[in-house]
């Protein structure tokens, strides 16, 4: 409907349109349901931008959220002001850069993480409870797959994140 009204006020053509999502969902690809993880599942959402002076393409380069206002407001020639983190999307540099994401919840876990390359290191530890305001220290559901620990995984060789192959010890892992 919302399209339909833009085409039928003349809108469609001089629109940029956005379309993602603030997570993913786990259906127990990891022994857990809701989405509590930073697993694929999780962190990998829809991103579709429709500008008409975009070409159409697909690309599966990971990018992050806080990239999304300073690449709409480039889009609109419009300058990222400084205090915005972030970086548009569409600027040459951006592929072959780190992906950072992270979680706090569910309480009392802390999860960072990083992508580059193929590779995805996950690290998990725990929080102070009481650092964790009371109204936030609840969750949904239990959470069974959420442990503290790090993480590595070869996408390449296992895009489903099933084998931990962190080794304080391996090279890719001291660079992560």
């Amino acid at each position: 409907r919302l399209l339909a009204a833009l085409r039928e006020r003349n809108l469609y053509d001089n629109t940029i349109i956005v379309f993602t999502s603030d997570h993913g969902e786990e259906f127990s690809e990891h022994g857990g349901q809701y989405h509590y993880t930073l697993y694929g599942e999780i962190i990998k959402v829809p991103l579709v931008i429709r500008a008409p002076f975009l070409e159409p393409r697909v690309d599966h380069t990971p990018v992050e959220q806080i990239d999304l206002l300073p690449t709409i407001l480039r889009m609109c020639g419009m300058r990222s002001h400084k205090q915005f983190p972030g970086r548009d999307i569409f600027n040459e540099d951006y592929e072959g850069r780190p992906v950072f994401i992270e979680r706090n919840r569910p309480p009392p876990y802390i999860q960072r993480g990083i992508i580059f390359g193929n590779h995805k290191l996950i690290v998990i530890t725990l929080a102070d409870i009481n650092s964790i305001p009371r109204r936030s220290r609840e969750t949904d559901s239990s959470v069974t797959n959420v442990k503290e620990g790090v993480y590595m995984y070869d996408l390449s060789n296992d895009p489903d994140e099933q084998k931990n192959v962190y080794d304080e010890n391996d090279q890719t892992a001291r660079r992560l």
